[in-house]
């Protein structure tokens, strides 16, 4: 046996993936279930999950961008009568796909058969905050305008530059100022991936993450370390614009020289 075979029945497999249970899906709706008899006791969501023939009248899908076309088919086998109501931001995807617009995420699902409604109102950032977007959307590739911020902080997003060697000991010293600021509140600390761990041995129990692990959260104030990083990540300028969005008061960002 060579060691490429020792290696493939010795190593331990991989864990399932997001996109393959989509094709699991697939696969068992093709070969058909046997129904087994339900639990005593068991909920109407459990009862629904479990049986494959269970169909809703409408489904509610929330984060909807994330949805590839192989998930949107597990949606429909589950509710035939295409009766979805889908929300999302296609700007802040961080699935593979790389949907710029509603009409390329559903048309497979649905082709024609569906209605636009884009909110223009943003309530949870600020307008000195959502006023840097635009120019980040473009980058990204956006058909979209930033939503209209519907309240001022009175609080201009700050910008300093700083030497690599010093990035950790200058975002400590940020952080502390932050909380100081916003004592009672929220600080989180947004960061490409390869400068996670430097940040975390001097944060301590501050939230540090990349900008997917960011996505859906909100802080008083928010501190993106090394932008540009988190622009050349795996989600590139939509990746910023999801870090940039995350305060609801004060941002700031340290920039390498």
């Amino acid at each position: 046996m060579s060691a490429a075979e020792l290696t493939a029945v010795s190593t331990e497999p991989a864990p399932w993936a997001p996109s393959d249970i989509p094709l699991l899906d697939a696969v068992a709706d093709l070969l058909g279930e046997t129904e087994a008899p339900p639990p005593p006791g068991e909920f109407v969501a459990d009862h629904a999950r479990r049986q494959r023939g269970w169909v809703y009248g409408h489904v509610v899908i929330d984060e909807a961008q994330e949805l590839s076309e192989m998930q949107w088919q597990m949606v429909l086998r589950r509710c035939p009568s295409r009766s979805v109501t889908a929300v999302g931001d296609i700007d802040q995807t961080e699935a593979a796909h790389r949907h710029t617009t509603w009409a390329q995420a559903v048309r497979a699902a649905f082709g024609q058969r569906w209605t636009a409604a884009e909110p223009t109102i943003c309530y949870r950032t600020p307008r000195e905050v959502m006023d840097l977007t635009g120019p980040v959307l473009k980058r990204a590739g956006s058909h979209n305008s930033p939503p209209r911020a519907v309240r001022s902080c009175g609080i201009d997003p700050w910008v300093r530059t700083v030497a690599p060697a010093e990035l950790a000991t200058t975002a400590a010293r940020a952080v502390r100022q932050l909380q100081q600021r916003w004592h009672g509140g929220t600080v989180g600390v947004i960061a490409p991936a390869d400068r996670i761990a430097e940040l975390h041995a001097v944060l301590g129990d501050v939230p540090v993450l990349t900008a997917v692990q960011a996505k859906g959260l909100e802080w008083d104030a928010a501190l993106l370390v090394d932008p540009q990083g988190i622009a050349a990540g795996p989600r590139g300028w939509n990746g910023l614009y999801v870090a940039l969005t995350r305060c609801t008061q004060e941002l700031g960002q340290l920039i390498l020289a």
